[in-house]
């Protein structure tokens, strides 16, 4: 029974990105369940298209570049398919290739459970109209804040910035790089001005590196800039911005955006967390696909579950409740 639903679901990513006769590349690494990229071989076939298997071994950080074989596969691929254990969609080598016109689907930390249970069951034509309604606020909108219950109060200037959607369909958009989906997916953001961004941000849910938060996470910020740490995990999230981060890492809020998949089952991981509807994520580092002007190493996403959302006069979301619908 599990097998039957892994494939059932497994097909939509492909349904909505991919048509017959379509080079598709499912890359995957080491630590990936074979269940997962075995399902997305089957479906393809199934589908008439041309899949490709690569397994490379795991990358050291989120948003690391591939190997130069996969690298090239991308190449020559209509649709690529990033199942591996750690994101890879803002690395420098897939945006360049999303630059050229090549799709792609984030799966990063995908596993079988995922695939048949939670966000994969949203019904994603519905969810990509709110999506719409959503960025056309941001893209509209001048300033942002976000709050919550236990202390964020972060403010940015959104002014002239393109909001974006990813939610399960990959396509181009206006004054955006990021030409993919992610899957399961449902998100609209968008990257505030650099240097704009004031308050406090308190992470209570995930985050990219340090998985499911053991307590909250809290970041001050000031001039666009995270300048203090506090918590439990501080130290964790401190080390991982030194060590594999550069002089942009510290770039924040480099994305905020709004969970939008009412299907989505806590996890721990932020593949599917962030998705969460009615929660909110907000990113360190590189933003330069989503709107924004900074390069950089890293993006590293964190998640608050019950935030209040305001773009400008006009409330988005309440304490985790879409009021964008």
């Amino acid at each position: 029974m599990k097998e039957i639903e892994m494939y059932k679901y497994a097909r939509k990513p492909l349904e909505m990105n991919a048509k017959p006769g379509d080079k598709v590349l499912i890359l995957a690494d080491t630590n990936t369940e074979p269940a997962v990229w075995q399902v997305l071989m089957a479906n393809a076939c199934q589908m008439d298209m041309e899949p490709t298997l690569t397994l490379i071994t795991p990358r050291e950080f989120h948003h690391a570049d591939p190997p130069s074989t996969a690298a090239a596969a991308m190449q020559v691929a209509d649709l690529t398919l990033l199942c591996t254990s750690k994101g890879m969609i803002h690395s420098p080598v897939v945006g360049r290739e999303m630059e050229a016109g090549r799709k792609f689907v984030a799966m990063e930390e995908i596993t079988s459970d995922m695939l048949i249970r939670g966000g994969c069951q949203e019904d994603y034509p519905k969810m990509i109209e709110t999506a719409y309604r959503v960025r056309k606020l941001l893209t509209e909108g001048r300033r942002i804040r976000v709050i919550s219950e236990l202390g964020t109060d972060i403010t940015a200037n959104i002014e002239g910035r393109p909001g974006y959607i990813c939610a399960g369909r990959a396509e181009k958009q206006p004054n955006i790089f990021l030409f993919c989906a992610a899957f399961p997916d449902g998100e609209a953001g968008i990257a505030p001005i650099e240097g704009t961004g004031e308050g406090v941000v308190v992470f209570d849910t995930a985050m990219h590196f340090l998985g499911k938060l053991r307590s909250p996470l809290t970041v001050k910020v000031s001039k666009g800039k995270a300048i203090g740490f506090s918590g439990e995990q501080a130290g964790e999230l401190e080390e991982v911005l030194k060590k594999f981060g550069d002089q942009y890492s510290y770039n924040f809020p480099a994305e905020i955006s709004v969970g939008l998949n009412s299907k989505v089952i806590l996890t721990g991981s932020v593949r599917t967390d962030k998705k969460l509807y009615g929660s909110a994520h907000i990113a360190f580092g590189m933003n330069a696909d989503v709107g924004g002007l900074t390069p950089g190493k890293i993006h590293l996403d964190g998640v608050i579950r019950y935030p209040d959302v305001i773009v400008d006069d006009k409330v988005i979301v309440s304490k985790g409740h879409l009021k964008i619908t």
